[in-house]
């Protein structure tokens, strides 16, 4: 996290807020390093999988369209 916060300029906070929201939604894997202390090592996940993520809340957004459309004829 301090490379990144280097790198991006940004707070450690901020990016510790955003590796959160990426793991919950599935972006990036976490996993526990017990060497000398508690940290976590942090992983993208596949393009593919990436892609099929995206995809998918894609698919929501527009199903959530179409039936607000659907609403607004009826």
């Amino acid at each position: 996290i301090k490379e990144m916060e280097k790198q991006l300029g940004i707070s450690e906070r901020t990016i510790r807020k955003y590796l959160k929201k990426l793991h919950e939604e599935g972006f990036i894997q976490r996993r526990v390093d017990k060497s000398e202390r508690l940290r976590y090592i942090y992983r993208a996940v596949s393009l593919q999988e990436a892609w099929k993520l995206v995809r998918k809340r894609i698919e929501n957004i527009m199903d959530e369209i179409s039936q607000v459309i659907a609403k607004s004829f009826n």
